[in-house]
């Protein structure tokens, strides 16, 4: 990663979280004292936008003004709102969300395809939705039944994410423009699926071996339980992007956790 002359940072300063619980051994939930911790320190060191102004601010090479960073949350989990919109408030600062709307099929849906957890995981209803869109959330969608879409036919595929955005619109009242891949798999014909029913930027995950490129495939950096201030810091900083990007990546990547342990 590199810093041009007018100051953009070419690399991934959009971060993805997905539950906030201390009870729930899971490399995807985060303790929500740590994630205060992690909102207070991105606060006070990095400018966070919504992840739809961020694509807005990105350069042709998806780079973003050096300091500027987003918050994501996949998923839908229902600590978004029990733990993260209080958190998130107290330092007035913006988040995504991207939502599986099968679950707003009923309330306190079970998220079926969390293989992991010993406690049944919950959803977002859509009436805690809408609080979290008062609140200045923005919302996206992470497909309508959260599969993997590349082992979907592209018309399967297609129809999925129609059904996602529409009930995500009828919902919301506003256009949702914006798509995160469910586990971060995608391929061209997930890809033009994506472009096809009208979301404007898709994202992805940087800690996979897919191709990351906007607008069809933005990177995310994964934020994971035990991850620190030290880590938070260092991918959202220059150097660790320039490193991961060369020879020395599989050292960072074991040293420190970076690849995916669940997709």
């Amino acid at each position: 990663m590199s810093v041009d002359g007018n100051g953009y940072v070419a690399g991934v300063t959009i971060l993805c979280y997905h539950d906030l619980d201390a009870s729930w051994e899971s490399p995807i939930s985060v303790d929500p004292d740590t994630f205060a911790r992690q909102v207070a320190w991105l606060a006070s060191n990095r400018r966070i936008v919504p992840a739809g102004e961020a694509v807005r601010m990105m350069d042709r090479r998806g780079g973003l003004p050096a300091g500027i960073a987003s918050i994501t949350f996949d998923d839908g989990f229902l600590s978004t709102y029990e733990h993260a919109m209080p958190i998130l408030a107290r330092h007035r600062l913006p988040a995504t969300v991207f939502v599986v709307a099968a679950t707003l099929d009923g309330p306190g849906s079970v998220m079926d395809w969390v293989k992991d957890a010993s406690v049944p995981r919950r959803a977002l209803s859509a009436a805690q939705i809408l609080e979290l869109v008062d609140a200045g959330f923005e919302i996206g969608s992470h497909s309508n039944t959260h599969r993997d879409l590349t082992t979907l036919q592209e018309r399967e595929v297609v129809a999925d994410l129609r059904r996602s955005r529409e009930a995500l619109e009828d919902l919301i009242g506003r256009p949702v423009t914006t798509f995160a891949y469910p586990g971060g798999r995608h391929d061209e014909r997930v890809r033009r699926a994506a472009r096809t029913v009208g979301f404007e930027h898709s994202f992805a995950m940087s800690d996979s071996d897919l191709p990351n490129r906007p607008p069809d495939a933005i990177p995310r950096a994964g934020i994971y339980r035990g991850d620190g201030i030290r880590i938070l810091g260092a991918k959202t900083s220059p150097w660790f992007w320039r490193m991961r990007n060369s020879s020395l990546e599989p050292v960072i990547a074991r040293l420190n956790g970076w690849r995916r342990r669940i997709a």
